[in-house]
């Protein structure tokens, strides 16, 4: 760029006795965000379908599986094998979340109208739940509260021959294989996406500053991510902080209660598989979520974890080569 703006004020000079040149590019004003990071640019509300940066996909949430079996293996394998095209990568997430707080408040609801003894002990019940959500309710083992949660992604390259309508496809296979093992699913918006980001980077027992919209007109990366999120890259871990005192859920004549959340900083830290196993059934999927027998194979803090299968393409690796 230097050397042809060089170009040009010679040019200029020599025929016009000038170096002025319309002004350059708009100076970047703000701090470098994580969104900068994130692919997601787009979304097509008629195809449930995400534009990112380099490739389009979907994003389905399901239901925690319970009690598989090798039935429940063979239905996955021929769908990876039968219904996924060559060129996609398949994401599976699972996220142990903290935000429990609504899921205490549906349980608690009717009782409170009950009155009387029962709306006073679910009173007391849903307190002591709420501490369990960041200590232990158990004093000799880690006992903490989470919600489990599953999200299947599927995407493909911008330049590859797979359409909207190939992914559409893909989709319905995955809902119906997903029905057929017991898991029942439903499809992500940008709401909800930008509501798990948040919730990863800055959770929380209600997570109720969460968006209820988002502006289509804007790329969803750069929304994704609070504006009061402070983050500190370390060495070996990436210190997330954010502001103590936003929304806590509650509301007064239709105005947002302001309060103190705590806790407001987390530690990310991250750690990658040395050596997978040989075989790995269905059922030992449940030492995912901690260990039953054993105190120090349990979780204590939140857990994300991600597993990517890339199904490459053949025709366009042997075009290249």
């Amino acid at each position: 760029m230097s050397a042809k703006r060089g170009f040009l004020d010679r040019l200029l000079t020599f025929a016009f006795g000038d170096e002025a040149h319309p002004e350059g590019d708009r100076p970047s004003v703000g701090a470098p965000m994580l969104s900068a990071w994130l692919p997601h640019r787009s979304y097509d509300s008629s195809t449930d379908t995400f534009y990112n940066a380099g490739s389009i996909g979907f994003i389905v949430e399901a239901a925690p599986m319970v009690g598989a079996n090798e039935r429940t293996g063979d239905l996955w394998t021929q769908f990876l094998s039968d219904s996924v095209p060559s060129g996609c990568e398949f994401n599976a997430l699972y996220f142990q979340s903290p935000s429990v707080g609504p899921k205490i408040t549906d349980w608690i609801l009717p009782r409170m109208l009950a009155k009387g003894v029962f709306a006073r002990a679910a009173e007391h019940r849903a307190r002591w739940l709420r501490r369990g959500i960041w200590m232990s309710l158990s004093k000799d083992a880690p006992f903490l509260l989470r919600q489990h949660r599953v999200f299947i992604s599927i995407s493909a390259p911008v330049n590859s021959a797979i359409d909207i309508h190939v992914l559409n496809t893909v989709r319905d296979a995955l809902l119906t294989t997903l029905d057929a093992v017991g898991m029942p699913a439903r499809k992500v918006t940008p709401v909800e996406l930008i509501g798990l980001i948040n919730e990863l980077l800055s959770p929380s027992s209600d997570n109720a500053d969460k968006p209820s919209d988002y502006n289509p007109l804007d790329p969803i990366a750069p929304q994704c991510v609070r504006r009061d999120l402070e983050t500190t890259i370390g060495e070996h871990r990436i210190v997330c902080h954010s502001d103590r005192f936003r929304p806590t859920g509650e509301e007064i004549d239709g105005v947002p209660v302001i309060g103190e959340v705590i806790p407001d900083k987390f530690d990310l830290r991250f750690f990658s598989v040395r050596n997978f196993p040989q075989r790995f059934a269905p059922w030992d999927g449940q030492l995912l979520i901690g260990d039953p027998f054993n105190d120090k194979l349990r979780h204590r803090g939140n857990i994300f974890i991600s597993v990517c299968l890339v199904f490459p393409d053949e025709e366009a690796a042997n075009s290249k080569a």
